[in-house]
Order: structure tokens, then C-alpha cells, then sequence
């Protein structure tokens, strides 16, 4: 039964708050314990768009299982087809907030990651000697890494030549804005248009400060006994409406609150 909060709703698209832990769309074919089917339950006339997959119908705006945010499923095979065009002209803007911990020695999560280009690396030193707030820029390619490429890593002109081999040839930028919660922790809040595979989480890692719980891109912390779950929010969407052109943003009615202070490193 659909029960997911409708952020937005009218003729052409709908906005939804999906909660962490359950998939944007099917996983197989038979798959109904996803966002996308559960809001085709209630919405039966987004079943009839085609979109990049079969399977995925409208949706517009995904996001990772682990994380939970804004999910943008177009109603109509016009408003799909606006939206790709919206895309492709780099007018649509997602937002994330997430707790990342500062790590104080960054070659844990150092693995396969390129050197940091000097004005971040100044950024990051920066934060780390009582800054309160640096805000920055990172731009990279990406590289599926890791058994069973689960994972991304980002290149750069200065990454080896395998791994500049094995990227593609788009270059993504996120943008980022860091705040000191605490000695250990950092709130992140970053701004992208043309996404890919775990851009943010995997750039926010590679500037030393990983999303807090991150299994993928965190080192390990000392295990509780409790289930611990990503702190990652897709928190804010903004793009031209697909049939009036007006500018629209959209954001998480009750955006994520106390943040959790993480530990030593």
C-alpha cells in the first residue's frame, strides 16, 4: 500500500519523501517492494510511460536505497520527454545534506582515489585548522571500482594511467559547502546538475570527509549492536516546470534534524 509523503503532485509529475532503505525502482522484474511501483499504485497512469528502462517508466530523479530524499516520477510521456530535455541542457539541480565524519588522516579512504587538486586540498586543510565553514568546488570523471563494481572512484589528470583509462569522458562537479559540527563531525551540503553513480558520496570521500555509516566509502567504525543508517538526504530539486517552463523548487517538507555526532577517528 503507498504510503511514501507526496511532496508535489500535479498532471505531469509528482515529488515523493522515500524512505531509506527501500530501492527507487525494481530490482528484478517481479520487484514490487520499491517507491516507483508503490506510487504506480496510487498514480495507475504512470505505468503507460516509457523511460530509459522498462522497468523504470517515469522516473526522472533516483536515488541510492540507502538513501532517503526527493524521488521525481513523471505522470505523461510529455513531461518525461521535457524532462530529459531539461537534463541534457544541464537545467535541473539536485541538492543532498549529509553528516560526514573529518577524518584527521585522509589515506583510509585513500584507495584508488586520485590526489586532491590543490585549491580543495587548501579548502580541506583549512577546515581542519578551526574553519568554520569552506565552501568549494570538486570536478571529476568516474571509474566503477571495487569487486562486483559496487562502488565509483574519480579521475583526474592526475590518476594513473589505467584508471584514466578505465573512465569515461563526461566530467562532473559537485558543489560543496562544509560546517564544523564538532572536531570530528561535518555537515555537507552540495549542489549538482548532471549526476553519476554515488557522485556526491564518493567526492565528499575523497576530500576526507565521508558520509557518516557509509559502508562503501567510510572506514569502519566500531561496531554498536544497533542498525545504523546512511546519513545522506536528497533534501532539494529545482528545474524549469515541463510544461509552463516556470521555475520550480521543490524541498523535503521536514528536512533531517539533529544530526549525529560521530566519534573519534
Amino acid at each position: 500500500m503507498y504510503d511514501y509523503p507526496i511532496i508535489y503532485a500535479d498532471q505531469d509529475f509528482i515529488v515523493i519523501d522515500k524512505p531509506a532503505g527501500v530501492p527507487s525502482a525494481p530490482l528484478r522484474p517481479d520487484d514490487t517492494e520499491n517507491a516507483l511501483q508503490q506510487a504506480i499504485e496510487r498514480f495507475p497512469d504512470m505505468a503507460g510511460v516509457t523511460g530509459r528502462k522498462p522497468v523504470e517508466h517515469g522516473l526522472v530523479h533516483r536515488i541510492d536505497t540507502a538513501t532517503r530524499g526527493l524521488l521525481l516520477i513523471a505522470r505523461t510521456q510529455n513531461a518525461y520527454d521535457a524532462f530529459q530535455r531539461i537534463q541534457a541542457e544541464n537545467r535541473f539541480f539536485k541538492e543532498y545534506e549529509a553528516t560526514c565524519r573529518q577524518l584527521t588522516v585522509c589515506e583510509e579512504t585513500r584507495s584508488g582515489f586520485p590526489p586532491l587538486p590543490e585549491n580543495v586540498a587548501r579548502s580541506i586543510a583549512r577546515l581542519r585548522l578551526g574553519a568554520e565553514a569552506v565552501s568549494f568546488s570538486v570536478q571529476s570523471a568516474f571509474r566503477f571500482y571495487g569487486e562486483g563494481r559496487t562502488s565509483v572512484r574519480p579521475v583526474t589528470e592526475l590518476a594513473s594511467k589505467f584508471a584514466r583509462k578505465k573512465s569515461g569522458d563526461s566530467i562532473y562537479t559537485t558543489e560543496i559547502v562544509l560546517s564544523c559540527i564538532s572536531k570530528d563531525t561535518v555537515l555537507a551540503k552540495c549542489r549538482i546538475s548532471k549526476g553519476f553513480r554515488h557522485q556526491v558520496r564518493c567526492h565528499l570521500a575523497w576530500c576526507g570527509v565521508p558520509v557518516a555509516d557509509d559502508s562503501l566509502y567510510a572506514p569502519a567504525l566500531p561496531e554498536t549492536g544497533a542498525e545504523r543508517l546512511l546519513q545522506f538526504y536528497a533534501t532539494a530539486l529545482e528545474f524549469p516546470h515541463p510544461s509552463s517552463g516556470v521555475p520550480l523548487r521543490i524541498e523535503l517538507k521536514q528536512p533531517p534534524s539533529g544530526y549525529t555526532e560521530i566519534g573519534g577517528n
